[in-house]
């Protein structure tokens, strides 16, 4: 998927996402594969498995990484790795690196980690404030820089957003903004610009915006599109405060701009821009949770509130039902023909993950294997 979000024990609020708060860093993510989890149960997967080719590169609870099957069966671990801190870990779109949320870096060679590096804790342990990225989609230009928050501003309700080259070397200022993800094409950030304070509603639970922009280091912001605009696009009827997160496609060329209600904490829509701030196309679905590209940036798939889609904007919705027991979705691993998505799934009505979620484009089915632990990249 190459896509990015911090993966936790319990379904993270919405309403916090790409926030960074003193020493705690609340994520909530569209578009990341990313995980450490639950329990590793992979002795508990279902007999049978699932004769799909390839391997998934996954992260264990106790911080290990493994290549398992598809159903999570025949696991082998990397153990001369060793242990990797952070409670995430987010795949850069290049399959060159991976971070996790304190800022372990781990070097991939066709896609299995090979080195591990602690060269950005000293950039990301500001005093107070704890180590973590706090960003749904941390890389930029590849795998060679990584966006994060070096502060969290209670006034504002805003981050001052930094960029540093992922061997810890060079950070530079970004400005500040709510919700933020790495621009995949160079060493600059897309970031959701906060609304003024009279336009925050009293029971807001999340970061209302007024625009995403695009921000690049020592540059002028430039504005992507604007929350009116969104507001015209949805169709929303009047002036709503909207939250807005947005996730670049691996390409860098789209973006996945989730919205909203800051209040209620429900969906409003998913809308797709070109980086230009076209817009490309309007999800016919309301998601429910996470969303991930594929590895070409040509689609997404997310789950509704009966079913799974998997979906290329501008186009009808493959329409998969999901298997009993099996709620939101949590990372998800395409396949390198992006006919098959491995996705951990959250049980319905919150908690850890148990399960996971094995989809088939060309069949439309979805198969459920009692597993734990996070996809993280599906190899060849």
């Amino acid at each position: 998927m190459p896509t990015f979000t911090r993966i936790d024990d319990e379904v993270p609020s919405r309403g916090t996402r790409g926030l960074r708060r003193p020493a705690v860093v609340a994520v909530l993510a569209v578009v990341v594969v990313g995980g450490c989890i639950g329990g590793w149960a992979i002795d508990r997967a279902v007999a049978g498995g699932s004769s799909s080719a390839g391997s998934i590169l996954v992260r264990t609870s106790s911080g290990e990484f493994a290549l398992v099957q598809p159903d999570g069966t025949r696991p082998q671990p990397f153990a001369s790795l060793g242990f990797v801190g952070g409670t995430g870990a987010y795949v850069s779109p290049d399959h060159k690196l991976l971070v996790t949320e304190s800022g372990d870096t781990v070097t991939l060679e066709n896609g299995r980690p090979v080195t591990h590096s602690t060269a950005l804790y000293g950039p990301l342990s500001v005093p107070g404030q704890g180590l973590g990225i706090g960003a749904p989609a941390p890389f930029a230009d590849g795998s060679a820089d990584v966006v994060y928050s070096a502060s969290f501003d209670a006034a504002t309700q805003s981050n001052k957003v930094m960029i540093v080259s992922a061997d810890g070397t060079d950070p530079r200022d970004l400005g500040t903004g709510n919700n933020f993800a790495g621009d995949p094409q160079q060493p600059a950030a897309f970031v959701t610009v906060p609304a003024d304070r009279s336009a925050v509603p009293p029971a807001a639970q999340a970061p209302v915006d007024s625009a995403i922009e695009h921000h690049v280091a020592g540059g002028l912001p430039t504005t992507v599109v604007t929350a009116a605009q969104i507001t015209k696009d949805l169709a929303l009827q009047g002036n709503p405060a909207l939250s807005l997160s947005v996730v670049p496609d691996p390409t860098g060329n789209k973006l996945a701009v989730e919205v909203q209600d800051p209040s209620s904490l429900q969906e409003e829509g998913t809308l797709v821009f070109a980086r230009n701030g076209t817009l490309i196309a309007r999800s016919p679905d309301v998601q429910n949770g996470l969303a991930w590209w594929s590895p070409s940036g040509n689609a997404l798939v997310f789950s509704t509130k009966n079913a799974i889609d998997v979906w290329t904007p501008g186009g009808t919705p493959q329409r998969v039902a999901g298997p009993a027991g099996a709620g939101a979705l949590g990372a998800c691993a395409w396949s390198p023909d992006e006919q098959r998505i491995a996705c951990a799934a959250y049980p319905p009505g919150g908690g850890a993950v148990s399960s996971w979620v094995l989809i088939d484009r060309k069949s439309l089915t979805a198969k459920g294997f009692a597993v734990g632990g996070m996809p993280l990249l599906w190899l060849k």
